[in-house]
């Protein structure tokens, strides 16, 4: 299992400097991105207008990002510390890497999917709902989180590390593909669309409009960023696979694990809906923990207050 992960001196060694750079970004991330994504999939399921198609897709991306921020950084953490004093945690690697690799899968085919739903209501507005139904997405999604298994059994199991590298290729190029010719049917559809005015919606079609337009940039923003934080990594295995330990290996994948804290700042930031939602949930949550004057009385005396405890509290008040 993972035969390229030899243990040397090299590999597990680790400047106190670097070393402590490395492990505080990386706690902060985990903190941040931990905390974000839970209040995603939280404000989702708990607003019922929330529940909508599109964003199923983004619940399943933050599922994704929280496997990263909640197991495989605090994982590569103690990997981090292990190396201050020469130790190498293995079956740690292993986990780590494991996960990652099963996150980037699905996260890269939750994005293309939302490419294509986007490109689909935008393209097809009347047909969106008949062919895009919330059945007919999970089990997409779920088709994909079986699917992102092949990846990390690949670099698992597989010895020949440059048949993992040239499917990791394919794929990415692939995926990124659909990404490309959807938003560039986007891009050229909003255009006409803002030529012509389209004088003939009425204006609650037009806000519509708008609403999936907003949302397709926001996507655009997760795909954006995504691939910048991924890029470090895609260059360093695609020019020097081997060389999976070492500064030049930690911040790469520490770039990429930052993309699963931003996600949700992107999600609150570009969504009102969203804030609005997260505001509601946390004022539900302040009446509950908020407790009356009557309240211990009542829990004291049992589920009602008794008629003569009533009559103290009346002539009380009147004095």
């Amino acid at each position: 299992m993972f035969a390229d992960l030899e243990v040397d001196t090299g590999r597990c060694t680790l400047t106190y400097m670097n070393g402590a750079f490395f492990i505080a970004v990386n706690c902060l991330l985990s903190v941040v991105g931990s905390f974000g994504n839970i209040l995603v999939c939280l404000t989702v399921l708990l607003t019922p207008n929330l529940r909508v198609v599109s964003n199923f897709c983004i619940v399943n991306l933050a599922l994704a990002d929280l496997m990263v921020t909640m197991v495989a950084q605090p994982l590569a953490i103690s990997i981090f510390v292990g190396k201050l004093d020469g130790t190498c945690y293995v079956r740690a690697e292993y986990a780590a890497r494991f996960i990652g690799n099963l996150s980037c899968a699905v996260s890269i085919l939750t994005l293309a999917t939302m490419s294509f739903e986007r490109c689909f209501v935008i393209l097809k507005p009347m047909k969106y709902k008949a062919t895009i139904t919330k059945g007919f997405l999970k089990s997409i999604l779920g088709f994909h989180w079986c699917s992102a298994w092949i990846v990390p059994l690949l670099d698992a199991f597989v010895e020949d590390k440059l048949v993992y590298i040239y499917f990791i290729l394919v794929g990415m190029i692939a995926l990124y593909s659909v990404v490309i010719v959807c938003y560039s049917v986007i891009f050229i559809t909003v255009r006409k669309q803002n030529t012509l005015r389209q004088r003939e919606l009425q204006d609650h079609q037009a806000a519509g409009g708008e609403k999936e337009k907003k949302l397709a940039l926001t996507i655009a923003l997760v795909i954006g960023f995504f691939t910048i934080c991924w890029a470090s990594f895609g260059f360093h295995i695609a020019i020097n696979p081997q060389k999976n330990y070492g500064v030049s290996y930690i911040a790469p994948i520490t770039a990429s694990f930052a993309n699963s804290a931003i996600n949700p700042i992107i999600y609150f930031y570009r969504n009102k809906g969203y804030r609005d939602a997260l505001r509601k949930i946390c004022r539900k949550c302040r009446r509950r923990n908020t407790v009356t004057p009557l309240e211990p009385l009542q829990n004291v005396c049992g589920s009602s207050t008794p008629a003569n405890t009533k009559r103290i509290i009346l002539r009380e008040s009147k004095m």
